[in-house]
């Protein structure tokens, strides 16, 4: 084992090269954007500086990665196995790179009220920010306690820098999906911000009768003056019983806007409905697609089928997905077909699908559904719940959760999203489930069509 005097040097200098590193990055970050950037948009160019700000950091995060690989081998090769397990990297997306399907997590119960959460650059930079000093203190104090450890302390000092070095690595990754949501709702808000006012406005009004039945359900005065003062659409003058008869008229108002978003429902043609025995319904839904993986397309309609079922009391419903492959050269023909891992226009590539079925393709950089049902997928791992959101909007449903924004000016915009029921599986992709009233409004609108 190499003498700890001369380790702790080559330690120290190790990180206080990073903390250097971090000083004159912050610095870098708050400089004027690049020229080239001048005469973008707000939302672009302000992106541009968080996410340079990003890379800076993810290059501090990378370096002590190799340095961590570095002196593990020499003195604590046991953790080795350890850190190499996941090193830092940046999610890599493109034409046939596929997510992996993983489980469903349990959801929570009681499931959770509907809370407004907010995306924008002023806030990533915040959590690059906080990041950053994360790092600077957790290496500072690792390297003033360096100086007092006996050699055998060593091995536990190493054990806690590979944990360290992890939860950085977890933040940073948290980072970078921020920013691709930034980047993919703020130039959506940009080029469409019409198609999102109506979002805004449902997002406050979730909030308000939140607010609204948290007032009506108080039990004390106290309770009850707490939950007004965040509403400002009621007269509050008056008794408590006549203020409450207010809220609950404003309530009822509330709760029609917000499921008249949820009632409008336009199934595609190619979604078929067969009625078998009483009660009992088949929704065949046929989907083409160009990727390879035989195994990945019998993973995704298992996801798929095993959402988007319902049986109670001598009713059943089921979708039955109806997967056949196309040939990518098909769809490109002489155009060139893009190599495996190559950056696609989206909706072009969306696009080239025929439009008497469903697609299921790659290439984007977080699953989303584009053009007439067509499911793009990402690289990220995915819950076999997402999956079956998305293809609730092949079948017609929209989103059941709100995204709005708000112009932040030089900053570009904050996108706003809330869920109002965390149990559909059109509002919460993570936590929901189809409901019957999802095939009774799926079969309304195909017996209206």
């Amino acid at each position: 084992m190499v003498r700890s005097s001369t380790t702790g040097r080559g330690l120290r200098a190790g990180i206080l090269s990073l903390i250097l590193l971090s000083v004159l990055s912050a610095a870098a970050a708050g400089q004027p954007a690049r020229e080239a950037s001048s005469a973008q948009a707000p939302y672009v160019r302000r992106g541009d500086q968080v996410e340079e700000r990003y890379r800076d950091l993810n290059r501090r995060v990378e370096q002590l990665y190799q340095d961590l690989l570095i002196w593990v081998d020499r003195e604590a090769p046991w953790l080795k196995e350890e850190l190499m397990g996941a090193p830092p990297e940046r999610a890599r997306y493109g034409y046939q790179i596929l997510p992996e399907i993983g489980e469903d997590s349990p959801p929570p119960q009681p499931r959770p009220r509907p809370r407004s959460t907010s995306y924008s650059w002023p806030i990533t930079e915040r959590m690059i920010r906080d990041e950053e000093t994360r790092l600077e203190l957790l290496l500072e104090g690792k390297v003033q306690a360096l100086g007092r450890m006996e050699p055998l302390e060593r091995q536990s000092f190493y054990a806690e820098m590979v944990a360290d070095y992890r939860t950085v690595r977890s933040g940073a990754r948290l980072i970078d999906r921020h920013i691709q949501h930034n980047r993919l709702w703020q130039k959506a808000v940009a080029l469409n911000p019409g198609s999102f006012e109506d979002g805004t406005r449902l997002h406050d009004a979730v909030l308000e009768r939140q607010a609204i039945l948290e007032a009506l359900a108080a039990e004390d005065l106290s309770s009850f003056q707490a939950a007004l003062r965040r509403i400002d659409t009621v007269d509050l003058r008056g008794s408590r019983s006549e203020v409450e008869e207010r809220l609950r008229r404003r309530e009822r108002r509330l709760e029609e806007q917000i499921q008249l978003r949820h009632d409008s429902l336009k199934v595609p043609d190619f979604v078929r409905i067969l009625e078998g025995a009483s009660g009992q319904w088949l929704i065949q839904v046929p989907v083409l697609s160009d990727i390879q993986d035989e195994d990945f397309l019998r993973r995704f309609k298992a996801a798929v089928e095993g959402h988007w079922r319902f049986g109670q009391e001598g009713t059943e419903f089921q979708v039955q997905v109806e997967v056949s492959r196309i040939d990518p050269a098909e769809l490109y023909g002489e155009s060139g077909l893009p190599k495996p891992g190559a950056e696609l226009d989206v909706d072009r590539h969306a696009a080239l699908f025929p439009a008497e079925a469903a697609a299921l393709t790659t290439g984007a950089s977080s699953v989303q559904v584009r053009g007439a049902g067509c499911i793009l997928l990402g690289p990220q791992p995915v819950q076999p719940r997402v999956l079956a959101h998305e293809f609730g909007h092949v079948l017609g449903f929209r989103d059941g959760y709100f995204r709005g924004y708000r112009d932040l000016g030089g900053d570009g915009y904050e996108i706003v999203e809330i869920l109002p029921d965390y149990e559909d599986i059109m509002t919460s992709p993570g936590m929901g489930e189809v409901q019957r009233r999802h095939f009774e409004r799926l079969l309304e609108a195909v017996q209206s069509r």
